[in-house]
């Protein structure tokens, strides 16, 4: 019997996770904490926790256990609001920035060592799966 489609494209998902994975234990981070990094580095403006749990697609106690542990390690500038102190906004500190610099580094490098042919697929097998799960 054939593995349908979309097992194949988490298997493939899977994979390239892994590799990611080991990049990131080399700079300290959980595949988590990276996302919720990204997401601080491309933003214009510093986030809420409850803009970045929305954004993320996660609940807020992950996020505050996400943040927690990225500012115990001082890879956060978190300051309070003027108008309302419950609010906090938070921003990559310098050091998150540096540490963001090195992991994106890394991250491009293995983009290099993934195969072209490999990489194609991947991104083929995904548009795959998002349009026929459009049809039903």
């Amino acid at each position: 019997m054939k593995k349908p489609n979309i097992v194949h494209l988490l298997e493939q998902i899977r994979i390239v996770e892994q590799k990611i994975t080991l990049i990131l234990i080399d700079t300290a981070l959980t595949l988590s904490q990276f996302r919720l990094l990204c997401l601080l580095q491309y933003s214009e403006l510093p986030l809420q926790g409850t803009t970045i749990s929305t954004l993320l697609g996660i609940s807020k106690p992950s996020v505050t256990m996400q943040l927690k542990a990225l500012d115990e390690a001082g890879l956060l500038q978190i300051e309070h609001s003027n108008a309302d102190k419950r609010i906090s906004l938070i921003s990559l500190s310098k050091q998150g920035r540096q540490r963001m610099k090195v992991t994106l580094e890394n991250l491009a490098a293995l983009e290099k060592h993934i195969h072209g042919d490999e990489l194609s697929l991947i991104l083929k097998n995904i548009h795959y799966s998002s349009t026929k799960n459009e049809e039903h």
